[in-house]
């Protein structure tokens, strides 16, 4: 789906969008090659926060697989920081408060890439 527009997000939440950006190297190489993930890091800008993590494919082993020589995509990451910048440790689908300061860092998957590279 789309991501939400950071003007969107800023008008609405006591969020700010820090970043928003392609992942380099995230998507799959070959003839075609897949899309590129998407990076986008928000952080938590006044009273303490719920918020719902929901992230599909995050084991590597559902990564967006290539096809007829192509290569995978990157998985799905989350990554959640405390205002110190410390790592929480969270399951990638849960319902948890953070405190102001805090970071979401989401990166989505790259595409897997079609055919093989090298032509013919």
């Amino acid at each position: 789906g789309d991501a939400l527009p950071a003007e969107v997000l800023e008008l609405e939440y006591p969020w700010r969008l820090v970043c928003s950006e392609l992942i380099a190297g995230s998507a799959g190489r070959g003839r075609s090659s897949g899309g590129h993930g998407l990076r986008r890091v928000y952080e938590v800008l006044a009273a303490p926060q719920q918020v719902v993590l929901y992230c599909e494919q995050t084991d590597p082993r559902f990564r967006p697989w290539g096809a007829a020589g192509g290569t995978d995509g990157t998985p799905t990451k989350l990554t959640v920081r405390n205002p110190s910048g410390r790592r929480i440790r969270t399951s990638s689908k849960a319902t948890i408060t953070l405190e102001p300061g805090s970071t979401v860092t989401i990166e989505t998957g790259g595409g897997g890439g079609w055919g093989s590279a090298g032509g013919g």
